[in-house]
């Protein structure tokens, strides 16, 4: 299966989430949500998405800084 990162992000200005400093705050039916949305989306597309695991901010921001470097 070919690696293809997804990053979610909350805008500074957010009203509703402002609190959350990481992915495990986020309510567990919002990730569900989310992973249920890239699963739909990509079976559309003749595509398997399977979520390989969530990073932190660090970890995602090094991953992000690497490929476009």
């Amino acid at each position: 299966m070919e690696e293809n990162n997804r990053f979610i992000a909350v805008p500074v200005a957010s009203t509703i989430f402002k609190q959350l400093t990481d992915w495990e705050e986020v309510p567990v039916s919002i990730v569900r949500e989310l992973e249920d949305f890239f699963i739909n989306y990509n079976k559309e597309e003749g595509k398997l998405f399977k979520a390989k695991g969530y990073l932190g901010v660090d970890q995602a921001l090094n991953i992000i800084n690497r490929q476009t470097a």
